[in-house]
């Protein structure tokens, strides 16, 4: 007889032993920087009737056929540190009415597409330049956070 509530208990949590993880640096400073998203079409491409659609050599940045609107944030939840930074940016986004943003964990594959160096980080979009917009999270400055908070909570 098969037990098959154990084997399903084993198998989720043995499924995260086998992934590769990306263990990205904490950011030791805020900076904000510009990626370019385009890419070099390698060979050419065709549609179902065979009409190219494009040509290898073609450079093609996806921003300018399709805007990016959400706000990404890549951090990694075993760092208490990053966390807070995290939180931050949440309530600071919140408190100035912005959507919240999309959250992801680093233990996935976004390192490659937006050049991420450093967690925390928040990706945005400059959809007028075509380029994605990288702000790592630099360190909570205590005094500057305990300012707020006495600005915010009526001195």
């Amino acid at each position: 007889e098969v037990n098959w509530e154990e084997k399903k208990r084993l198998a989720i949590k043995n499924a995260w032993k086998h992934q590769n993880f990306i263990d990205l640096p904490t950011a030791g400073k805020a900076r904000t920087r510009e990626v370019d998203p385009t890419i070099l079409v390698e060979k050419d491409i065709r549609d179902l009737a065979g009409r190219p659609i494009r040509k290898a050599g073609d450079r093609v940045n996806p921003l300018q056929i399709q805007p990016f609107t959400l706000t990404l944030v890549i951090f990694d939840p075993l760092k208490e540190d990053e966390m807070r930074r995290v939180g931050q940016f949440i309530s600071r986004n919140k408190m100035m009415g912005k959507p919240n943003p999309v959250l992801i964990a680093t233990r996935i594959d976004v390192q490659e597409r937006f050049e991420i160096e450093a967690t925390p980080s928040v990706v945005t979009a400059d959809n007028t330049k075509h380029v994605f917009v990288v702000q790592e999270l630099g360190p909570i400055d205590p005094v500057k956070t305990e300012k707020a908070a006495h600005t915010q909570g009526g001195k």
